[in-house]
């Protein structure tokens, strides 16, 4: 470190993954995501760990709406 010492860093790494039938297509595995299976495991799991029903109550997006405890 110090004047005239430098370090640079440049990258180009956008990070978007090809298609899900091109990875099939190149055995590679790949699927859409299944919002309404992964909902009903979670909220079966839940209500094992706490005993309420329905605790996540939306899958409409990539985000999920939970209830509060009481």
């Amino acid at each position: 470190m110090g004047k005239g010492n430098y370090l640079v860093f440049l990258t180009a790494d956008h990070g978007a993954a090809h298609s899900i039938n091109f990875m099939k297509e190149y055995k590679m595995p790949a699927d859409f995501l299944q919002l309404n299976k992964i909902v009903t495991d979670l909220n079966n799991e839940l209500k094992s760990q706490f005993g309420v029903e329905k605790l996540v109550l939306s899958d409409k997006t990539t985000r999920s709406t939970l209830t509060m405890l009481k």
